[in-house]
């Protein structure tokens, strides 16, 4: 979760995406029940890789 908190103050998108992926890494490492509360940061990703170019817009 710190990794998400992380993301937040970061000075490009680059290194927002960055650790909000970090988080994701570290949330797969831990049982379902925590992950679960993930699901948010799961669903913005998407508007960061799009916000980069990496996603069709």
């Amino acid at each position: 979760m710190a990794a998400h908190y992380l993301a937040r103050p970061q000075p490009t998108p680059e290194l927002t995406l960055h650790w909000n992926q970090e988080c994701l890494n570290r949330a797969n490492l831990v049982r379902h029940a925590v992950r679960a509360g993930l699901k948010g940061l799961a669903l913005i990703l998407p508007a960061y890789l799009t916000g980069l170019g990496l996603l069709p817009g």
